[in-house]
């Protein structure tokens, strides 16, 4: 309005919005935009949680394995329901002695238990570091793996 009232010119009214605090200001603005893009592009559409069940520390079940227990919330941060592969790594023989297969609904977050069985003696007494790897079987890129710890009986 003040440009208008006073009749400036083009090149004044640019030197008026081309000032440094205005260009200082375009130049964060845009910085800020090109983080937020980034971070949404570059984000994994998995969420993944391990709690170990403190009620069991660790029991020897049928066939000699020593037996875990754990509660998993896994959430599925896409747009579409996914299908999810369990898997466990860190001792020999360590298997998903659950059901291994999750199927969650878009945007939908579950508590999963999941059992962890390993081979009596394959891991040394006490605390043993595992991994549970949550895998969305469309896409095996979209992968997260969580650490926790494995009981063995001494």
């Amino acid at each position: 309005e003040q440009a208008l009232a006073q009749r400036w010119s083009q090149s004044q009214m640019l030197r008026r919005v081309f000032r440094p605090r205005v260009l200082l200001y375009a130049v964060g603005l845009v910085a800020i935009t090109v983080a937020m893009v980034t971070s949404l592009y570059v984000r994994t559409p998995l969420k993944v949680d391990v709690v170990r069940d403190r009620g069991t520390l660790s029991r020897i079940v049928a066939g000699g394995m020593v037996e875990n227990i754990y509660r998993v919330q896994i959430g599925n941060a896409t747009e579409v329901p996914q299908h999810y592969v369990l898997s466990a790594s860190g001792i020999e023989g360590l298997q998903v002695a659950s059901e291994p297969e999750v199927t969650l609904d878009a945007a939908e977050d579950r508590w999963v238990v999941v059992r962890l069985q390993a081979p009596y003696g394959a891991a040394q007494p006490g605390s043993n570091p595992v991994a549970i790897t949550v895998r969305a079987q469309s896409d095996a890129k979209i992968a997260v793996a969580a650490n926790t710890t494995f009981l063995a009986p001494r």
